[in-house]
């Protein structure tokens, strides 16, 4: 899973000290609508017969297609989210178990085994 900064650049060693990790997406494209179709096809004829039977075959030419209504494609990225100031000195330290816990969430999110992890 990518992670990207405020400015969407994407970021490969984000420091889990001076900030932190939050779920978000990122816009990718916008797809238009798609009216319904009907199917349009035609009979070949594959064989004629001296007693004037025919054997035929359908061939479709344009397969039938549902509407599919207009949508926007998004990626699932992990935004880094700098601490405020005031987050900063609140941290004064970071306590040993706090630092695991990063080290943790940030191992489980390059291997994309995010399901589940309550820290």
């Amino acid at each position: 899973m990518k992670i990207v900064d405020q400015n969407n650049l994407e970021i490969t060693a984000p420091d889990l000290t001076k900030g932190k990790l939050v779920p978000d997406k990122l816009f990718v494209k916008h797809h238009e609508a798609v009216p319904a179709a009907a199917e349009q096809s035609h009979y070949e004829t594959v064989a004629e017969y001296p007693n004037g039977g025919r054997d035929i075959r359908k061939v479709i030419d344009v397969p039938a297609q549902d509407a599919i209504d207009a949508w926007d494609e998004y990626e699932e990225v992990m935004r880094y989210v700098p601490f405020t100031q005031e987050e900063l000195e609140q941290q004064n330290k970071p306590s040993e178990l706090d630092s695991i816990r990063a080290n943790i969430a940030y191992l489980a999110m390059m291997t994309g085994n995010m399901e589940g992890m309550q820290l």
